[in-house]
């Protein structure tokens, strides 16, 4: 179980699901960056497990980055 509390979100989250079967809204946060930089290095380098769908909330300029 992952739990990180709302206060202790960054500018960029990530959320990670299984390309067959999402959890769908929180349930699929699986991490939180400073830098989009940061946030898509991380995203990448998850991606490579494969099977994995993934995107990254901007909450700074209020945009989603589909990788």
């Amino acid at each position: 179980m992952h739990v990180q509390s709302i206060n202790e979100l960054k500018s960029y989250i990530v959320f990670c699901y299984a390309d067959f079967y999402p959890a769908g809204g929180m349930n699929d946060f699986i991490a939180s960056f400073d830098s989009e930089e940061e946030a898509i290095q991380f995203t990448l380098e998850k991606m490579k497990e494969g099977g994995l769908g993934m995107n990254i909330l901007d909450t700074v300029n209020g945009k989603v980055i589909y990788l």
